[in-house]
Order: C-alpha cells, then structure tokens, then sequence
C-alpha cells in the first residue's frame, strides 16, 4: 500500500502531465501533430512530425517509445543522428502520394518550402479532407498540387494553419528577391573593389561566370572578402549556396553542422561543402554570431587569409509594412507588390570598416499576403491557427472577415507570375 507520500507524489506527477491541446489532433483521426510534449497520448495511435525545428520536435529523445513517429525521410535522418531516437520508432512516409497509415486513414506528403524536410500533411478520414501546414512558406505551387488543386479535389474541411506572420503589419519579399538581393550585393561589394579590370561588372551572373577570365592575382585578390551566412540549425540553406554560386566557393561549416546538412540528401550542397576555412569564401555560422564582437573575433582568427568581412542576416522580422494593410478587403491584400524588393543596405560602425552587416528580409514562414494568397485560392471549411494562439480572437476577427468575402465570389488560385511565390 503506497505511503501518504508516495500518493502525493503520484497525485503531483498526474497533475504535472500536459494535456495535448485539441489543435494538435488531427480531426476524424487517431493521430496528432507535432505533439511531443504531452508523453503517451491515451488514444493515439501515431505521432506526426512536420520538420525538424526544436519548437516541434520538443519532447522527442533517445528514450522515445510512445508509438510510431511518421515524417518525411529527411526529417527522419535529423531525428535518428540528432536525437537518437530508435529507428525503430520511426516511419518516412514517401512524397506526393496518398498512403494507406490505417485501414481508414490516408496521408499525403507535400513540400512545405520552409526547411528541407519540412511537409504539409493532407489527411484523408471519414469522407473529409484536412490539411496541417506545419511551418511552411504558402507559394501558388501547394495550391496546384494535383490531391490539393480545385475543384479537381473537394474542399477543405479543416486548415491547421501556420499563422506565425498572421499580422498586417509583417510583410516580407519573395525569397527569390532576397537572393537576388544578396548575390547582387555580393557582386557589387566584392567584385568592384577587388576586380577592377573586369569590363562591364554589371551584366547578369551567367554571362559574368561565362565569359569573365580573372587572373590568378585578380583571384587571390577577390578571396580577400570573407562571407558569412547566419542560419539555424536547419533552414537559410538557399541563401548561403546561392552566395556560394556567386563567388564559385566551396561552402565551410564545422562538423555538427556537415553531419546537419549531409542529413539532407542534397547532392548539389554536398559537392560544396569543405573542411578547411581557408579554402572557402563562404562560411555558415549561428544566426546569433552575426554580431560585430563576435564578427571581429572571428575576422580575427582568419586574418592572414581574409581582410574583411561581409555578414548575412536572414530573418523576416527586418522588414516591416505599411499600416495600409490592417482593414485592406482580401482582394486587395493579394494584389501583387507594385514594387520589386532589390536593394540591401549595410548596418555601418565606424570603428569596423572591414565588417558589413546586411538584414535580409528573408523568411521560410508565410508572409501576411501569402497567406491570404493561400486562404484565397482554396475552398476551406475552418480554418485553426497553430501559432501565436493568444492572439486567436484577433486572427479569426480577420479570418472571418476573408471567409465571408470569398462567398461572394468563384473560388480560384490566386494569379502568379511564378508557382514559386505570388
């Protein structure tokens, strides 16, 4: 018989377990979302897991045994070589197709352009349609895919939605831009200074690879400029191999972070990748270094090989919109920008000429249009917000609002000039 003490402690410890809230099950289903936090889930017969970003993943370990944890095979490498959870646990679903998980239950996987690995998740139960979007960057490409396109499939019933940016006042480029941004950056700020000689230093990148032949001291001259990319553990990868196409550089990471991106299967990056600093121009380092003491420091370290130092800061929180968008009808919230973001400015310091530091507007979440884009082009039941959730009365006040104007009106994607972004 337990000691008054021993119940107190079980009474504590019943009392200390979190309930698994109700917008992490996935309706008509015996499955949950990105619900790792909550330990064994009575009546749940599977554990879905959208990327791998320790704000979904949180609560998986070496000791998982909870019950089968279903993702795409990226996501599956991370989760075994970072976490150790047992192979056995673990279920890569293939891309692009419906598959039978039970004997009622379908599930298709799809990009969700936000880190690689990173899936939406369409489950198919009881003569319904639902849809989670993990964390996901909304592009007109989702909207065509052949088991979500209209009115080739049936509506939506539930949209388990990624509203990180569900605020008017956040707006942000395409990442395409941000990228262009950035390389034309680094061809004005390496180049002009370090290649002079070379004729006409603005005619488009292919032609400049093509047909410009530097010189061995020209060469030596350009490799003066080191770049330096700020990531998270996983995620910006297009930003720093784009920088590494640009300057034709192999790309230098430490090890914990080759072991992260060899997880990826991405040839085209494994190619790049080097061990030794000195013979790549191009750097990854923490988002959180990219900071002129530790820039300095860093330079420092590298000084007998490089004399300067040109930081990239992606994150989507640098760029903010006008107010014009807070009471702005749907119809107008998805008309395309009149404008093209292509231009970066540097963060001066006077004491650090050799080091610039440039703010790039680039986000792997949905900026406020694109969800309106997405929320437009599809015939949605309910919508459930997964992200900022105390602010939900303010974002169904506005989610409200798009439902009842697309009544009005024949549901259809919204245009583009590019399925990779409106």
């Amino acid at each position: 018989m337990p000691t008054l003490n021993q119940s107190a402690s079980h009474s504590n410890n019943k009392k200390s377990k979190k309930t698994c809230p109700f917008y992490k099950w996935m309706k008509d289903t015996p499955f949950v979302v990105d619900a790792f936090n909550y330990g064994k889930i009575d009546n749940c017969a599977g554990y879905f897991l959208t990327h791998f970003h320790s704000d979904h993943y949180g609560g998986l370990s070496k000791t998982w045994s909870h019950g089968p944890i279903y993702c795409s095979q990226v996501t599956a490498n991370l989760v075994q070589q970072e976490l150790k959870v047992d192979a056995h646990w673990l279920c890569p679903l293939p891309m692009d197709e419906l598959v039978d998980v039970t004997q009622s239950v379908q599930v298709a996987l799809m990009d969700a352009n936000h880190c690689p690995g990173s899936v939406l998740f369409l489950f198919v139960a009881g003569g319904r349609r639902h849809l989670h979007t993990g964390d996901f960057r909304a592009n007109p490409r989702m909207c065509l895919h052949p088991l979500i396109r209209q009115p080739e499939n049936p509506p939506i019933s539930h949209l388990y939605l990624d509203t990180t940016y569900m605020n008017p006042m956040y707006a942000f480029p395409a990442q395409e831009e941000c990228i262009e941004a950035v390389c034309e950056v680094l061809k004005r700020d390496v180049h002009e200074v370090t290649v002079k000689k070379v004729v006409n230093p603005l005619a488009c990148l292919d032609t400049w690879i093509k047909k410009v032949v530097v010189g061995d001291e020209q060469q030596q001259a350009r490799r003066t400029t080191l770049v330096l990319v700020g990531t998270y553990k996983i995620g910006k990868e297009k930003v720093f191999i784009n920088a590494a196409k640009v300057l034709d550089s192999k790309i230098y990471v430490n090890n914990n972070k080759k072991q992260v991106l060899l997880c990826q299967e991405n040839q085209e990056l494994n190619d790049r990748l080097t061990d030794q600093p000195t013979k790549a121009q191009v750097h990854v380092v923490p988002l959180q270094d990219i900071r002129y003491d530790k820039l300095t420091a860093y330079l420092d370290q590298y000084k007998s090989h490089f004399s300067n130092i040109i930081a990239i800061k992606p994150t989507g929180w640098t760029f903010k919109s006008t107010e014009e968008m807070k009471q702005a009808p749907l119809q107008e919230i998805i008309q395309p920008p009149t404008t093209k973001f292509t231009l970066l400015s540097p963060t001066h310091h006077q004491s650090k000429a050799k080091i610039k530091i440039y703010s790039v507007p680039y986000s792997e979440h949905s900026s406020f249009r694109e969800l309106a884009s997405f929320i437009a082009s599809l015939d949605i039941g309910t919508i459930l917000p997964t992200v900022n959730l105390a602010k939900t009365r303010e974002m169904h006040v506005i989610l409200d609002a798009w439902k009842y104007e697309k009544q009005a009106k024949k549901i259809e994607v919204v245009p583009f000039m590019t399925e990779d972004h409106w």
